[in-house]
Formats: structure tokens, C-alpha cells, sequence
């Protein structure tokens, strides 16, 4: 043996090559796909909640605008008929057209209670959006418990969910 150095005889360390960020591993890909599905389903939901929120800013405007109108004129035919309106806009928003659309009288009401909050709504109301437009001599006893149950009614039925599919 030599009395040299015992380390020249080794070859030079060579290093492994550097690691790649690319191609990702497993686990990102599933994050990545998460994270994509959960913009989606976000952006899903706020598209909801903003048309939503424009169909009551609607409703609020019309309710306002029957009001202002029924204050003026005391015409409470035509304050019956544009409420009637709206509620069957609501209604065909909601449900659309082939649900809604031939209905009428008895039938419209039927399907106004079972998706709209009608608790507050009297027989007598019932009675008034029924045939109230078509009466020759109309009173209304007392307007601000009609329009407090109309408007708990058209809010519920500007925030159900388009199609139906949830009961209020």
C-alpha cells in the first residue's frame, strides 16, 4: 500500500439531478380539481343569490310602485289586478310556464299556497285575488292587513328557489 492520500483513487461524487416541479404529483392534481369544482360551485351560488336578490329588489319596487299608485287613486281594481300580475310573474318565474300559465281562479290560488307563505292571507284575501279585479262595486275593509299579507306573500315567493323545488 502507498502511503498516500486514500481518497484519490475514489471517482467524484456526482450529483442527482435537480427534482422537477413538473410533472405535479398525485395529490396536487386532486387539489387543483377540488379547488376548480369549488370556484364553480361558489360562482353557481352567487349567481343564485344575485338573482334572487333582484327578483325581491323587483318585487319591493312593485309592491311600491301598486301602493303609491292605490294611495292615488284609490282604485282598488286595478290595484287587485297589477297585484294579481305580479304574483303569476312570480309564479312563472318560478315554476314556469307550463305549470303556471293556463291557471286560473281556484287553481292559481291552490298553487300560490303551496309554495308561497299564504298564512296571513284571509279567505276574504283569497276571495279579492280571485274575482276581486272583475267587481263592480269593490271594497277593500281594511287595506294594510291586505297588503301586509300580500307582501309576506309575494317575499316568500320572489325567494323560492327557481323550478320549485323547495317548499316555503
Amino acid at each position: 500500500m502507498t502511503a498516500g492520500n486514500p481518497l484519490a483513487n475514489l471517482r467524484d461524487i456526482h450529483l442527482p439531478e435537480q427534482i422537477s416541479w413538473w410533472p405535479i404529483a398525485p395529490g396536487w392534481w386532486l387539489l387543483i380539481i377540488l379547488s376548480f369544482i369549488l370556484i364553480i360551485w361558489l360562482g353557481y351560488k352567487l349567481r343564485q343569490r344575485h338573482q334572487f336578490r333582484k327578483t325581491y329588489r323587483y318585487c319591493q319596487a312593485e309592491l311600491e310602485t301598486i301602493d303609491q299608485v292605490y294611495q292615488n287613486t284609490t282604485d282598488a281594481r286595478a290595484m287587485l289586478s297589477e297585484y294579481s300580475q305580479l304574483l303569476r310573474r312570480l309564479l312563472i318565474l318560478r315554476l314556469g310556464r307550463q305549470h303556471v300559465a293556463s291557471q286560473t281562479g281556484k287553481e292559481l290560488l291552490a298553487t300560490l299556497e303551496e309554495y308561497a307563505l299564504t298564512e296571513k292571507l284571509t279567505e276574504e284575501h283569497k276571495a279579492l285575488l280571485i274575482d276581486g279585479p272583475y267587481r263592480k262595486d269593490l271594497v277593500i275593509s281594511n287595506y294594510s292587513e291586505f297588503k301586509q299579507a300580500m307582501d309576506t306573500t309575494l317575499a316568500s315567493l320572489s325567494l323560492l328557489k327557481f323550478g320549485g323545488h323547495n317548499h316555503a
